[in-house]
């Protein structure tokens, strides 16, 4: 094998391991997406659990506190 063919090799190894290593790179990415779209999702919904119950417990002081004065009026 001459000096050309054995470069010629070497380059084709060299370019089918970049093509591999992006490859997985390209992998780890959709992976890293995927799990911060799904985190997203998980925050979304427990900000909403907690505006609900801020939300809740607010009506319900407010309903107490109009108790407590219809008392008093009463």
């Amino acid at each position: 094998m001459g000096l050309s063919e054995e470069m010629e090799d070497r380059f084709h190894n060299l370019e089918t391991q970049l093509a591999d290593q992006l490859n997985v790179i390209k992998t780890m990415l959709l992976n890293i997406e995927d799990k911060i779209m799904e985190q997203n999702h998980v925050s979304q919904r427990a900000q909403r659990r907690i505006v609900g119950t801020i939300l809740k417990q607010c009506q319900s002081a407010s309903s107490a506190k109009e108790s407590n004065i219809n008392e008093y009026v009463i």
